[in-house]
């Protein structure tokens, strides 16, 4: 299974470090090609990329999201701005259990 990790290139400093495959300081379409490698050598990964490249994502990464088992796409905050993160699983927490996160996080 290949670890790798899409971002800024502070940000995927600390992966590289752990023993990651590491793309730092990519455009969103480089990112794309990165995940669309992954569909055509049917390759077990799993990857950190960094939210910016996530908003902008292609049919790649919603394959990715929506068919495959064989990777794990986890989302990452900006280094420099961790607090404007906001991970896709958050909706779906809300929708499950029906309640408003900010209210009860108080």
């Amino acid at each position: 299974m290949r670890l790798i990790a899409i971002g800024d290139a502070c940000l995927t400093e600390g992966f590289d470090l752990l023993g990651f495959d590491t793309y730092p300081n990519v455009s969103p379409e480089q990112a794309e090609q990165i995940l669309c490698g992954l569909i055509i050598n049917k390759e077990k990964a799993l990857v950190f990329m960094e939210q910016a490249l996530i908003a902008q994502a292609g049919k790649c990464y919603q394959r990715l999201r929506n068919e495959s088992g064989q990777v794990i796409i986890v989302g990452l905050p900006p280094l420099h701005a961790p607090e404007n993160y906001h991970p896709e699983v958050e909706d779906l927490v809300r929708r499950v259990l029906g309640i408003n996160l900010e209210e009860t996080s108080a």
